[in-house]
């Protein structure tokens, strides 16, 4: 029974959940979209640390720091019969393992 319960708890955990739009979004969107004049603007960014420490580690192993970011970045035109689209994606990422020096 337990079983089941836990299968059926990741498989809900899994599914998306979406709301409904109401009107007021729908306008709000439409005003957005006129006051850039043709233009929109979207992006994400993300920033991760990760660190590994061992004490006692008897066949072998180090400890180690690392760190890396993220960024996408889109601008996009479109009016009429006239589209534009730009994207610009970063990454960068640091790694150090023991007392090594840093990674890039």
């Amino acid at each position: 029974m337990k079983k089941k319960l836990i299968i059926l708890i990741i498989i809900i955990s899994f599914n998306n959940l979406s709301g409904q739009i109401t009107e007021l979004e729908k306008e709000l969107k439409k005003k957005n979209k006129d006051s850039l004049n043709g233009w929109s603007f979207n992006g994400l960014a993300s920033i991760n640390f990760s660190q590994t420490a061992l004490i006692n580690w008897a066949s072998g192993g180090e400890n180690s720091i690392s760190g890396h970011g993220i960024f996408n970045i889109n601008a996009n035109y479109l009016k009429n019969k006239n589209s534009w689209d730009n994207s610009l994606d970063l990454m960068y990422g640091m790694f150090i393992e023991g007392k090594k020096k840093l990674k890039n």
